[in-house]
């Protein structure tokens, strides 16, 4: 059904709400699958939720620097919002807990979160996101950012026990810039000083060894808000903790992983990818599992070693196998939405360099396999949980015909 046919049907039924005003059809659309939600037959057509986040996040860009106001506005429309269809005041707490599919997990079995619940913790995150660029921009060549904050904002960002973090790809002039933009970091009240230093300790144990290598993807998560509470989650009895995985890698490192020096990436499958060194903290599995434009999947076996607490392995950027293009892990960092956050001309340009030998190959596959259903999205790991107007973007803007 056409999600257009939603809105204008409940603004026309609501003629006490200004349709020109975007909280407005926030509230209406809330206010719809909360009533379907609490129906004796309970069904919200997920069209309409997904149109709910993709109106908070195109309004979210109108108060940047002003992040707090916008979550208080979002509680405020929720809490008139729920008062209709529940004929009471509910605390913002109980607000907070809302949701329109009670008890449900994504297709990966995990919790869901609920519609004011991602709300809120996706602009905690924003908010902490403009301060870290603040303190990193001056430091580092640029910055992509990954993870549900890239394709799933207001719908799939979660906090408490299982909170989401920012999966962020940040890239520096050279392994002699990562030390100092580290220590910028913690410039932030809500960074741990302590998870800082660790990394910084790892950096130099990594380096001891490795240096001058490039091909190397440096990880590592901070832990934020953890010693103090976060203001916007006051009185809402929620853990302000959450964690920001950094991805790090210098510019020549992430020129190889972006195919900088392969202009044509469909001329021969004959292409093979360099090894890139994977130094994480946490022990990862053998098998690194990657994805082809068809869905397909493979598990490719990867050794590893254990390296003064750290783990190393050698991992390949993509791998072509009959035909097929898979992306791997380190440039999974990067799709579907290829969200450069801050970045130099030089980096804006490799990125989207990267996007357009991606949509060559996806054309010349989809000519070679006819009969096969091929979409950028179906490449990545995560697809299962993307926001619906995510999946939509990636596959129409790459989309050539």
């Amino acid at each position: 059904m056409n999600i257009n046919y939603y809105l204008v049907s409940v603004v026309y039924m609501s003629s006490k709400h200004d349709i020109r005003d975007p909280w407005s059809r926030i509230e209406i659309l809330t206010e719809q699958c909360l009533k379907l939600s609490t129906s004796d037959i309970p069904y919200v057509p997920p069209q309409i939720p997904d149109m709910l986040s993709w109106l908070l996040s195109r309004l979210s860009n109108s108060y940047i620097q002003e992040e707090s106001v916008f979550a208080a506005h979002a509680l405020g429309r929720f809490s008139d919002a729920a008062k209709k269809i529940y004929q009471k005041e509910l605390s913002e707490e109980e607000v907070y807990s809302l949701t329109f599919y009670p008890g449900r997990k994504n297709p990966e079995g995990r919790r869901a979160p609920g519609f004011a619940e991602a709300t809120i913790e996706t602009t905690r995150r924003l908010r902490d996101l403009r301060q870290i660029e603040d303190v990193l921009s001056a430091h580092s060549v640029g910055a992509v950012l990954g993870g549900s904050m890239s394709y799933g904002k207001f719908r799939n960002v979660k906090g408490g026990k299982d909170a989401s973090d920012i999966d962020l790809l940040l890239v520096v002039e050279s392994w002699n810039d990562l030390s100092t933009a580290l220590m910028k970091l913690q410039e932030l009240p809500f960074t741990s000083d302590k998870n800082i230093e660790h990394m910084m300790k790892r950096l130099r144990k990594m380096l001891s060894k490795w240096a001058p290598e490039e091909k190397i993807l440096f990880s590592g998560k901070i832990d934020l808000w953890t010693e103090q509470e976060d203001p916007m989650l006051y009185d809402l009895n929620v853990s302000s903790e959450y964690k920001l995985s950094l991805h790090c890698m210098s510019r020549v490192g992430v020129e190889k992983m972006l195919l900088k020096d392969i202009r044509n990436i469909v001329k021969t499958d004959d292409i093979e990818s360099e090894k890139f060194l994977d130094y994480r903290e946490a022990m990862p599995t053998r098998q690194d599992i990657q994805r082809t434009f068809t869905g397909e999947m493979i598990s490719v076996d990867i050794d590893f070693i254990e390296h003064y607490g750290s783990y190393a392995r050698f991992t390949s950027a993509f791998v072509i196998k009959n035909g097929q293009y898979y992306p791997g892990m380190l440039q999974g960092l990067v799709l579907p939405t290829f969200d450069v956050l801050w970045g130099d001309y030089k980096f804006r340009r490799l990125v989207k360099s990267f996007k357009w030998k991606l949509i060559e190959r996806l054309r010349y596959e989809k000519k070679a396999f006819p009969d096969n259903t091929l979409r950028l999205s179906f490449a990545h790991t995560r697809s299962d949980v993307f926001a619906r107007q995510v999946q939509k973007d990636a596959n129409e803007t790459t989309d050539l015909g």
